[in-house]
């Protein structure tokens, strides 16, 4: 079986949030480049691939698998940035041993391709070793440095600025072998993915206990990236649409409610609206981190003292303190 495509090529989706912020481009719209990416928070989907399972028409399968009905075009279109690849050695993506009907090579070469449209938006992208094993152990290390050379991936290790990071694919590794990126699971990443839950209920009430660890307070500072997994099954009495169905509508209304978490939302068969959501919270997040980045700028300004008496004319006084440059605005 080809390949399944995985772009509407033509088709517009011009999504908006609520607030008119256009969510194909919201990272350029709505992040200053000094923003740490650990004030913000965005959307992001779990299994990503999983549109295009092969399911052989197996209801069991496509029940128990599917994870998500957009295309990876639409995902990012609709304002997704943390996308969650599983590979096997093969180079295809699978969700556990269910087969996707994708490359690893054509996603990153779709993510890069929206990048080149949009070069102010980023992407972080997980890729794990699905099924690992010491046979196959290094043949994703060599496909994962075949594709470092490939595509346009940041491969740090720390939490950066967004400046450095416009326009690339912040990489997550899970795979044995040379660090390429930020280890998954890293001290500077603080995960939830409980994803064993025997409903929807108990999975939401997990999910809000990680949001509230993560909730953005005036003159606090995240030193990690949070990673909040809004899925969970528990096939065959709970589904990853069954679980979906109970914790998405809990999560717009928390948000809603004006609660503020920092972070990434990962979800199972996210709606527009609640990625919009998402989105819009970034607006007080810039807020608030605009305070705090003030009153750091400030803390640091060195004090000047000026002996008047060195001075012959006023001129000369003002002509020094004109030439002491201040820091600029930092609000949008």
């Amino acid at each position: 079986m080809g390949q399944v495509a995985i772009t509407h090529r033509g088709r517009q989706m011009q999504g908006k949030d609520t607030s008119g912020t256009p969510l194909q481009c919201w990272m350029s719209t709505l992040l200053p480049d000094w923003l740490s990416i650990t004030d913000v928070l965005m959307p992001g989907t779990h299994d990503s691939g999983t549109f295009a399972i092969e399911s052989h028409g197996c209801a069991a399968v496509d029940v128990a698998s599917r994870t998500q009905n957009w295309d990876l075009v639409s995902q990012l279109m609709h304002g997704v940035r943390f996308l969650d690849l599983r590979v096997q050695s093969s180079g295809s993506i699978y969700h556990g041993s269910v087969r996707c009907n994708l490359q690893l090579t054509d996603v990153l070469a779709e993510c890069a391709a929206f990048l080149q449209r949009h070069p102010q938006e980023f992407l972080l992208v997980r890729i794990k070793h699905e099924s690992p094993s010491k046979r196959t152990a290094n043949k994703v290390a060599s496909l994962m440095s075949q594709c470092m050379a490939s595509f346009p991936f940041w491969c740090g290790h720390d939490l950066p600025a967004l400046a450095e990071l416009r326009g690339k694919i912040f990489l997550l590794q899970q795979w044995e072998g040379k660090q390429l990126g930020l280890q998954w699971g890293s001290p500077l990443m603080h995960i939830q993915d409980a994803f064993w839950q025997a409903s929807g209920a108990r999975k939401w009430q997990t999910l809000k206990t990680h949001l509230a660890s993560s909730l953005a307070r005036p003159g606090h500072a995240q030193s990690v990236i949070h990673v909040h997994f809004a899925s969970a099954t528990s096939v065959p009495y709970q589904t990853p649409r069954s679980i979906a169905r109970v914790v998405n509508p809990r999560l717009a209304d928390y948000l809603n409610a004006g609660m503020r978490p920092k972070g990434i939302i990962v979800m199972d068969f996210p709606t527009v609206e609640l990625c919009s959501l998402i989105v819009q919270c970034n607006h007080q997040l810039v807020q608030i981190a605009a305070e705090r980045h003030a009153l750091k700028i400030k803390s640091r300004r060195p004090s000047l003292t000026v002996a008047t008496s060195t001075f012959s004319h006023q001129e000369s006084l003002s002509s020094a303190l004109s030439s002491f440059e201040m820091p600029g605005s930092i609000l949008m």
